[in-house]
């Protein structure tokens, strides 16, 4: 084992065989080494800031109470280039057939993570 071979096993790209959003965990295929991860988690960006820029902008409707307690719906009209702090964005999954970046933890039989898709 070469000092390169640690890190061609701590860092993989693989083709995604299968997905469980409900878990939001995938399997990966490394065609280089012919095999089948395990279930790898999938990183996901909880509470993030959403910048919404360009032709990202988009119009904000809200319920507001008046006076005497009755709720009713305001629109704000177009927005752009503005941010929603601690945003929670929707569960990203890779799609079967994919090319992912996964991360394995540097010890025996570390658990893994998908990092993100390679176009």
């Amino acid at each position: 084992m070469g000092p390169d071979d640690s890190l061609n096993n701590i860092v993989r790209v693989g083709t995604v065989h299968a997905v469980d959003f409900s878990k939001t965990k995938a399997r990966v295929w490394y065609d280089d080494l012919r095999i089948m991860s395990g279930w790898l988690g999938v990183l996901q960006l909880n509470g993030a800031a959403v910048k919404v820029a360009g032709d990202g902008g988009h119009t904000h409707d809200h319920t507001v109470s008046n006076e005497d307690g009755h709720k009713h719906d305001v629109a704000d009209g177009w927005m752009e280039n503005h941010w929603h702090d601690g945003t929670k964005l929707a569960d990203w999954m890779p799609s079967v057939n994919s090319r992912v970046l996964v991360l394995y933890l540097p010890v025996p039989n570390g658990d893994g993570f998908i990092l993100g898709g390679i176009s």
